[in-house]
């Protein structure tokens, strides 16, 4: 059996609607909760996305045990206080673009990772999306001939 990774989604605006449609083609993932600071919100993206667990606070996301990784895909002015909410609950952490705000946030948020002994990876919101992944098995393919440069 694969093992599967239980997501925790911080955001319910379009950032993370994009890393939804993504996920949904990444084997071995499942978004089990997600977090808005409107319950309202948080309710209509889990129902949107079949999402179990709904949070209005990063504390309480970060608290569930079912969750073992924290995708952000918050508004840049939030990245680093949600960085120092997961790590401090010992998640796994991806960031969407920008990660910080500056070299201080960003410095900051290297430490936090560090001293939690946490992943922390900055991830594309298009990376997996269904058009990316379509060029890259042309490319792959041989579809599109030799790629000199990207």
């Amino acid at each position: 059996m694969n093992r599967v990774v239980r997501i925790g989604m911080l955001g319910s605006g379009f950032v993370a609607d994009f890393y939804m449609d993504g996920l949904r083609d990444v084997p071995g993932t499942e978004v089990v909760a997600n977090y808005s600071r409107s319950e309202e919100r948080a309710k209509e993206f889990g129902r949107r996305y079949g999402v179990a667990h709904q949070y209005t606070t990063m504390e309480d996301l970060c608290a569930d045990r079912e969750v073992e990784m924290v995708v952000i895909g918050l508004p840049n002015h939030l990245h680093l206080p949600a960085v120092r909410v997961a790590a401090a609950a010992g998640k796994a952490i991806v960031c969407t673009k920008p990660l910080a705000r500056n070299g201080h946030e960003a410095a900051e948020m290297v430490n936090l990772v560090r001293e939690a002994g946490v992943m922390h990876g900055y991830a594309e919101t298009e990376v997996f999306s269904p058009d990316v992944m379509r060029a890259r098995q042309m490319i792959e393919s041989g579809a599109i001939g030799e790629v000199l440069t990207v």
